[in-house]
């Protein structure tokens, strides 16, 4: 269902621009009715996109970046706390 995924990085803002393609059109799907007073009838699916775009913000990778050097030093300090 994934095609590719494309990553981008805005140098202005510090931004990760992720932009998805699906192999099929399963984005911002709509039902349309054939008829406004009764809605139980006919219908169909508008299909409208094959891509998803997502804007990681500067601040939330440096928190990323922050809880893994931490993580990493944690590990680090147990694995030298076993050794003693």
């Amino acid at each position: 269902m994934l095609d590719r995924i494309d990553v981008r990085l805005d140098e202005e803002t510090n931004e990760h621009l992720l932009d998805s393609v699906l192999s099929t059109d399963l984005v911002n799907d709509v039902v349309e009715f054939n008829g406004a007073e009764n809605k139980g009838a006919v219908y169909k699916i508008a299909e409208d996109s094959m891509d998803v775009s997502i804007i990681i913000p500067y601040g939330d990778t440096q928190d990323r970046h922050r809880m893994s050097r931490n993580v990493g030093r944690q590990s680090q300090i147990a694995k030298h706390m076993v050794r003693v």
